[in-house]
């Protein structure tokens, strides 16, 4: 669970859920578990649910294709094919 941390990106990146509270960029329906109290985020940790990998890996390509250097492009696609 992040309440908006760097961290939350790079557990999605390994295809872990992620449990949002706040705004986040990469909070996107079928990413992310988003949630407004604490007693909805406990619940959502309890039910275990895992990213949309397919939508997951179109959000990591266009984040990295235009938010930073492409050479870290590289790594990123290379866990998700794994």
């Amino acid at each position: 669970m992040t309440l908006n941390s760097t961290v939350g990106f790079d557990a999605l990146c390994f295809g872990k859920p992620v449990v949002v509270m706040g705004r986040a960029y990469y909070a996107h329906d079928k990413l992310t578990i988003n949630t407004d109290t604490i007693d909805e985020a406990i619940e959502s940790i309890d039910a275990q649910i895992t990213p949309d990998m397919a939508k997951l890996a179109r959000f990591i390509t266009e984040f990295y294709d235009n938010y930073t250097v492409p050479e870290t492009l590289k790594g990123i696609q290379q866990a998700l094919t794994s």
